[in-house]
């Protein structure tokens, strides 16, 4: 029995089509990163700043947490160490993947594991659902 051909298709071609949607910086596409959150094996976590984020909001499984915050050991970057299980990959992202690589280093560093999914814009370019910052 053959193969459906839109399957085919995607079996050919779903490799190329997820890296399109990756930022140099990344090294997990915006799609990885959804499913690995609806499996609760991870948190997808916005590090860029305030105003950023109220002008363009966030990915919809996103926590927030500016790198400011995490550079300054401020009440939010506290709390997320306290409720954050070791267990589960922190998945970062910004705006092009550079602060995002910057928080991961840290938080691997504190014994997470962590996963780069690079810019806020290749979750909107993946026609993944966003939400208003909180």
């Amino acid at each position: 029995m053959r193969k459906p051909v839109l399957a085919t298709i995607l079996l050919t071609f779903a490799p190329v089509l997820f890296a399109a949607n990756k930022s140099k910086n990344a090294d997990i596409t915006p799609a990885e990163a959804a499913k690995m959150a609806a499996a609760e094996e991870a948190f997808i976590v916005d590090v860029r700043e305030e105003d950023e984020v109220r002008e363009t909001g966030l990915a919809e499984p996103a926590k927030w947490l500016s790198l400011e915050e995490i550079q300054t050991r401020g009440n939010r970057y506290e709390a997320a160490l306290r409720t954050w299980p070791k267990n589960k990959t922190l998945i970062f992202y910004c705006v092009s993947g550079k602060r995002a690589g910057i928080a991961g280093k840290h938080f691997k560093e504190l014994g997470y594991p962590v996963r780069n999914m690079g810019g806020f814009k290749d979750w909107n370019e993946a026609g993944l659902p966003t939400r208003k910052k909180p």
